[in-house]
């Protein structure tokens, strides 16, 4: 976390910890993403085949320029 400036995917994290080894500012502390969240939390999942062919045609055509 200390080199690549985001939280990585963690079973077991404590915020505490973080701040005090000051790898997590004390006024971020409750921005730490704790396993318990995963388990009451909205999962992102694959776009539906129609919304994906979409995003894909639209991000082709910003990448050309358009």
């Amino acid at each position: 976390m200390s080199w690549n400036g985001y939280q990585p995917p963690q079973n077991k994290l404590n915020p505490t910890e973080l701040v005090g080894q000051e790898l997590l500012p004390a006024n971020l502390k409750t921005a730490t993403v704790l396993p318990a969240y995963f388990e009451s939390g909205y999962r992102y999942l694959e776009l539906p085949g129609e919304v994906d062919d979409r995003w894909h045609a639209v991000w082709q055509e910003f990448k050309a320029g358009a």
